[in-house]
């Protein structure tokens, strides 16, 4: 009795642990498939959305972004073709005006009316004979150089200047000074000059001065200038023709009438002295009707269109004495 009882106490502990062995062991695989059913989902997904998310996004960025072509595509150079939109020098008037003299409407080869005891025409000279020259006068004579049409002299010459104000301020344009200077010392400056022009007096017409008066202060002016030039060739030219319109407007209170009496005193004068010779420069702008040819002038009907001052440049180069 007590040996069999002692069997069982044995037999039983061993079957409990055995039966507690599988259950623990039951138990664990359970745990175990269920850990793993439970975490393959939670891993699996996290890797393709980190590595999606840079195998998408870079490219699109890096090939879509197009700054290359846009940087090719914007063909600055091309676009700005300054060369070809700015043609100042073609519109700039100085090279058109600087040709004039060889390119003219009024041929050396033209013919004018002889005036007696004016200086004749004869053939052109070139261009050099004016190379020793000084041209004296007013706005008229700063045209014929500002265009080109003569180079390579000399001038002195004032805006505005007559018979009545030569003495009277300084001149503004005297070639080889900046500086204003006054007709005695830019007289002195030209003394080496072998040549002297004069053109003066369309401003003293409308002045309501006799004839008298003008030739006066004409004769006192060319006395200072032959005093500088003594045995020089001096050449007075006439005074210019005015436009028929400004002979007609009585607030201009000027007529050709007049100009030509002067014009006739001033070759009566030029007759009694010597080496001073008149050129009626006025017959190469005067049209039919006595006055001046009106296509010439620019809107005051008495200074010339550029374009016109060439009658007057080839009219100087036939009318010249040895």
């Amino acid at each position: 009795m007590g040996g069999k009882m002692a069997r069982v106490r044995i037999a039983h502990p061993v079957r409990f642990i055995i039966f507690i062995m599988l259950v623990v062991a039951l138990i664990g695989a359970g745990v175990w498939a269920v850990a793993r059913a439970v975490g393959k989902p939670s891993v699996s997904p996290t890797p393709p959305v980190v590595e999606d998310t840079p195998e998408i996004t870079p490219p699109p960025i890096a090939e879509n972004s197009p700054t290359p072509p846009l940087e090719e595509s914007t063909p600055a150079p091309q676009d700005t073709p300054a060369p070809q939109d700015t043609p100042a020098p073609q519109n700039t008037p100085a090279p058109q005006n600087t040709p004039a003299p060889v390119q003219t409407d009024a041929p050396s080869n033209t013919s004018w009316p002889d005036i007696q005891g004016a200086v004749p025409q004869g053939p052109a000279v070139n261009m050099d004979y004016f190379s020793d020259a000084v041209f004296i006068g007013d706005s008229q004579t700063i045209g014929l150089f500002d265009y080109g049409y003569v180079k390579g002299s000399k001038m002195m010459a004032k805006t505005g200047m007559g018979v009545l104000t030569y003495n009277s301020g300084k001149l503004d344009k005297v070639t080889g000074y900046t500086q204003q200077l006054s007709f005695a010392d830019a007289l002195s400056a030209m003394k080496s000059c072998n040549k002297v022009y004069i053109m003066m007096g369309i401003n003293d017409v409308p002045c309501d001065i006799s004839v008298e008066t003008f030739m006066r202060c004409y004769r006192k002016m060319l006395d200072a200038v032959r005093a500088v030039f003594p045995g020089k060739i001096i050449y007075i030219q006439s005074v210019f023709p005015i436009a028929k319109s400004v002979n007609d407007n009585p607030a201009r209170n000027m007529k050709q009438s007049y100009i030509d009496d002067v014009n006739a005193q001033l070759l009566a004068m030029c007759n009694e002295m010597e080496n001073t010779y008149y050129i009626a420069v006025s017959e190469a702008y005067k049209g039919a009707d006595g006055f001046g040819d009106s296509e010439v002038y620019g809107s005051d009907g008495i200074h010339f269109k550029w374009k016109h001052y060439d009658r007057w440049l080839n009219y100087l180069l036939t009318h010249t004495v040895s």
